[in-house]
């Protein structure tokens, strides 16, 4: 059975330090999760939300069972697209959801800008 899941996420931006890539835009940045996200082997991952407040919904659709275990990988996954475009996520453990394939994640992403 296939599963959405999804995530709303707030990122908040930060000068790159001294080796660390940056990202020209926001928009740069989303395009580079996306690529995650396709390099993952998701078919079609949406990415979609408000550049100016950096504010994003990113769902998979995922393969599963279960809803539980659809959750549980697709946030595992959005957090790895997230890592692999040179993202930090502290707080991440502190994510609760609502229902199954919606919740909430504010302020725990950090952007690297250029």
């Amino acid at each position: 059975m296939k599963h959405e899941v999804g995530m709303n996420l707030t990122f908040v931006a930060r000068q790159a330090g001294e080796g660390e890539p940056g990202y020209g835009s926001f928009e740069d940045f989303l395009d580079a999760v996306m690529e995650e996200l396709l390099d993952l082997g998701f078919q079609e991952p949406s990415i979609g939300g408000s550049l100016s407040a950096m504010q994003v919904e990113i769902s998979v659709e995922v393969e599963s069972d279960s809803a539980e275990k659809a959750v549980v990988y697709g946030v595992s996954a959005i957090r790895s697209a997230l890592h692999a475009a040179h993202v930090s996520t502290p707080g991440w453990d502190s994510y609760a959801t609502s229902r199954v394939g919606a919740g909430r994640l504010s302020d725990v992403a950090s952007l690297q800008n250029a």
